[in-house]
C-alpha cells in the first residue's frame, strides 16, 4: 500500500523557525529572534536571495535528469515532472 503526497501535505518552515507539533496536531511556528533576524515587515526580508548561501558553497548544485540521463549514456533521457 502506498500513499500518496499532496501538495497540500506539505507546508513551508521558513528558516530560524522552532516547530511545535501539539497534541491536537496543531502547527505552531515560533521566529527565532537572534542576531541574524529580520522582520518579515522589512524591506530587507524581501531582498534576500541565495547568492550568499552559494558564495559559501552551502547549495547542493543542482544536476538535471537529462544531464544524469547523458551522463550514464542514455541519449534519449527526457524530463518527467509531476
Amino acid at each position: 500500500m502506498t500513499t500518496e503526497i499532496l501538495p497540500a501535505d506539505w507546508m513551508e518552515i521558513k528558516t530560524n523557525t522552532m516547530v511545535v507539533i501539539t497534541p491536537k496536531m496543531n502547527l505552531l511556528q515560533i521566529p527565532i529572534i537572534d542576531k541574524f533576524y529580520v522582520r518579515p515587515s522589512d524591506p530587507a526580508a524581501l531582498a534576500r536571495n541565495t547568492e550568499f548561501a552559494r558564495e559559501k558553497g552551502f547549495l547542493n548544485p543542482r544536476t538535471t535528469i537529462n544531464a544524469v540521463g547523458k551522463r550514464l549514456g542514455n541519449k534519449d533521457a527526457k524530463h518527467v515532472c509531476c
